[in-house]
């Protein structure tokens, strides 16, 4: 630390400013005080400069574009928590074309997920079968994260038993991944208010149908919707195919979800 008198403090301070490193100038009594930093306290300026360069590098999504907290139907936020790489690349480039202006960012865990700051995400697409907390049970933090998102399954899970936890969670849509890119989009549209999507219709199924199908969202088995029916597990399956293939989808989960989005349930 170098003392002036504060006369000369304007001149000297000046000159002095010139051939030394940056420089914290203060006023006490009849003195001025130049405070130049030390070599420690630069390194930690300079650190702190890229820590924050980081984080803001960090806050950008996969478009390189930076988030915003507020929310423009016209671009709409994703979030993708799925731990396939292939996976999670091929959902980034079908909601890129789809949604043109739209943000993605994709995290392949729950926790790296819910630190994230960047934009409130409108939609979040999420995996069942994660490593660590399942799916279903990050429902409820995901809700607590962010309370106005909709959540989206999106899974290979197979097993009955998982899917109907899954439909009773309280998520908005579920899509299996073997569905087309076509079905997941128009799920994304329907959860999106202010963006204009196709018309659902209802598909023109038979009182027995619709029988069938209000039995399978109560997760009856065919041999057991046989039996309430008096029908042989045989005929059943035939109306679970065609009540399928009529709502677009492949199982009997999303089958019930589809028919709820439309009306028949």
């Amino acid at each position: 630390m170098v003392r002036f008198p504060a006369r000369d403090s304007a001149r000297r301070g000046s000159a002095q400013g010139h051939r030394h490193s940056p420089q914290t100038t203060r006023r006490t009594g009849q003195c001025v005080l130049i405070v130049r930093p030390r070599g420690s306290q630069i390194r930690r300026l300079v650190a702190k400069r890229i820590f924050d360069d980081e984080v803001a590098s960090m806050a950008r999504g996969l478009s390189g574009l930076p988030f915003k907290r507020g929310r423009v139907l016209s671009s709409p936020n994703f979030l993708l928590i799925d731990d396939h790489g292939l996976f999670s690349s091929g959902v980034e480039l079908i909601i890129r074309q789809s949604f043109p202006g739209a943000r993605f960012a994709s995290f392949a865990a729950l926790g790296t997920a819910l630190e994230w700051n960047g934009a409130i995400p409108d939609v979040v697409l999420l995996d069942i079968n994660l490593q660590g907390i399942s799916g279903i049970e990050a429902v409820p933090m995901l809700r607590l994260r962010w309370p106005g998102c909709r959540i989206v399954f999106v899974t290979s899970e197979q097993d009955q038993t998982v899917l109907a936890r899954a439909m009773a969670s309280g998520v908005e849509a579920l899509v299996a991944k073997s569905e087309s890119p076509e079905r997941l989009v128009s799920v994304l549209r329907r959860q999106l208010p202010g963006i204009q999507h196709e018309p659902t219709g209802s598909p023109d199924f038979s009182p027995r149908q619709v029988e069938v199908l209000k039995l399978l969202s109560e997760g009856q088995s065919n041999k057991a919707i046989g039996r309430t029916l008096g029908l042989s597990e045989f005929t059943v399956r035939g109306h679970v195919q065609l009540i399928l293939k009529s709502l677009g989808v492949t199982n009997r989960t999303a089958a019930v979800f589809r028919a709820r989005e439309v009306g028949l349930l």
